[in-house]
């Protein structure tokens, strides 16, 4: 690969990870808006409207993961990559678990006056933040990714679109015909019946993992990604109708969803070229270090959403607020990271 090449794909994950990132407050602040209102009112549309476009987000972090640790021509060592990547994973969990179930279970509560509740400090240890699944997640991905690693060359492209393809049998199409049941009941046993095959392999978010990979790596034919590109539109007009139309969020915007993992693949693949047609130093700078940012951002904005909800309510005024908690989150999350980035000793806490 030239190095101009190189650079050009740097920038376009700098910019599929700073989009990500984004979406992930974006999520949430509009969530409480879909969960707390009728579908009828203006907060549940909007909430929608926001929530839907920003599923992608975890999935483009996994896929951006992909096209990084899973590219055949970076040196890679077994050894180096537990002792270094998934040590310092795992400590970054151990930390901001600590960090949280402290903050909550013993520092606010003697603030007000409160005993701390040391069972509630052990559970909130022990399973994390509600944010830090994605932390449990990745330490998964991680470990696994020296045998992915086996699979995902060139040569066996073929390979892995088959892996794509029962990955997206076994578990992707499961929240599409638990929706369409509602139409026709017989598709209530499709999940019952993919289980007795015990497909678990192909579950989970290996195929996010994977598709990342060969997206970058391999890539779709210029028809492939026009096909992929309108699927992609497609899939987040029916995210939106869907959840508007029953209120079942848990089931439109799942992230094993096959809707939600053809929009995520395809704002990937048109992040992914839109990076590589940006020119100049600054940008690409620019989009480094917005990217830098994006760990500490994602976990530090949900103390500054709590704490900005506590201190000011909703009153009624749904896309101002909303923007406002949006904005608001991701510049104070932003501003802690880049200081916390500059203290020797701790700036580690704030880079995955």
């Amino acid at each position: 690969m030239s190095v101009h090449k190189k650079m050009r794909r740097v920038v376009s994950l700098d910019l599929i990870r700073t989009v990500a990132a984004l979406m992930v407050v974006m999520i949430h602040c509009s969530s409480p808006f879909v969960k707390s209102f009728e579908t009828a009112s203006r907060e549940f549309v909007l909430g929608n409207i926001f929530d839907s476009i920003s599923r992608a987000a975890v999935p483009l972090f996994v896929m951006t993961s992909g096209a990084l640790l899973l590219d055949e021509r970076r040196e890679f060592s077994v050894k180096k990559f537990y002792g270094k990547n998934v040590k310092n994973l795992v400590l970054l969990l151990v930390f901001w678990s600590a960090f949280y179930a402290v903050l909550y279970q013993v520092i606010f509560p003697l603030a007000r006056g409160e005993a701390a509740d040391v069972a509630e400090l052990i559970h909130d240890f022990v399973f994390g933040h509600y944010h830090m699944w994605y932390l449990y997640m990745a330490v998964g991905l991680y470990l696994i990714t020296p045998f992915l690693r086996c699979v995902a060359v060139k040569e066996n492209a073929g390979l892995v679109r088959l892996f794509l393809g029962i990955s997206l049998a076994a578990q992707f199409t499961v929240p599409l015909t638990q929706a369409l049941a509602a139409v026709w009941e017989p598709l209530e046993s499709w999940d019952n019946l993919l289980g007795k095959f015990r497909l678990q392999f192909f579950c989970g978010f290996t195929a996010y993992y994977l598709a990342g990979w060969y997206l970058t790596q391999v890539g779709l034919s210029r028809r492939g990604k026009r096909i992929l590109a309108a699927c992609g539109i497609f899939s987040l007009a029916l995210i939106f109708v869907y959840v508007q139309l029953t209120g079942k969020y848990s089931i439109g915007y799942s992230n094993y969803s096959l809707l939600v993992f053809l929009y995520s693949a395809a704002l990937f693949q048109g992040l992914y070229r839109l990076g590589e047609r940006i020119q100049g130093r600054r940008t690409g700078s620019l989009l480094a270090a917005c990217a830098g940012l994006s760990f500490g951002v994602y976990i530090l904005h949900p103390l500054l959403l709590t704490e900005l909800r506590r201190a000011v309510p909703y009153e009624g005024t749904p896309l101002l607020y909303l923007l406002g908690m949006f904005v608001t989150a991701c510049a104070g999350a932003a501003v802690l990271t880049r200081t916390g980035s500059a203290i020797p000793g701790i700036r580690k806490l704030f880079r995955m």
